[in-house]
């Protein structure tokens, strides 16, 4: 079983440039969240690293809501990451350890459509209801790597096929520890 990461949140929403802020604590599994994040697809990126380990950069997909559609219902895919607000992403802790994620380009959360438990469902924005197909667990699996699983199902979030392409849809599958079912959180600014 992966180490699970001690996520500590500050839940403001504030506005900011395009520019990538790494997250400092990454290496001792304590991720700092201050204010939104993006989440990137492990699998079609790059980092680079100082000679300590730290991250300095990383280009890659980013998840993404097409468009920056406001809409119910409106598929999360992956996209070349520009850092705009549908890029961007808040993470507001529940009671339990799990995490409600918030779409800022719609003010609507990611939820696994319909309450699918089957590999395959797609990762959708929808109104905030609470249930546990919007809620998700974010455990460290090492080198800054983490993987989010949706809670009624116990599912990771996964880029469909291991696509490289932009425009791939986020689904849910039985973890594989695959790299398309790894992501690396950072901060935005």
């Amino acid at each position: 079983m992966a180490e699970q990461a001690s996520l500590d949140v500050d839940d403001q929403k504030e506005g900011g440039t395009n520019q990538i802020n790494p997250l400092n604590a990454v290496k001792n599994n304590n991720l700092r969240l201050s204010g939104s994040v993006y989440i990137f697809a492990q699998h079609s990126g790059t980092v680079l690293h100082t000679a300590m380990g730290d991250i300095v950069s990383f280009k890659g997909k980013a998840l993404d809501v097409p468009g920056g559609s406001k809409k119910q219902a409106a598929h999360l895919i992956q996209w070349r990451f520009h850092g705009g607000q549908n890029q961007t992403f808040y993470l507001h802790p529940t009671n339990d350890g799990y995490f409600m994620i918030e779409c800022l380009c719609s003010g609507l959360f990611l939820d696994i459509e319909g309450g699918s438990m089957n590999d395959g469902a797609k990762i959708i924005q929808w109104a905030k209801h609470g249930g546990n197909n919007q809620q998700f667990r974010i455990d460290a699996v090492g080198n800054g790597l983490y993987r989010i699983v949706a809670k009624h199902s116990t599912k990771a979030l996964d880029v469909n096929g291991g696509s490289m392409n932009d425009d791939a849809v986020l689904i849910q599958h039985g973890f594989h520890g695959g790299n398309n079912q790894l992501f690396r959180i950072l901060s935005s600014p």
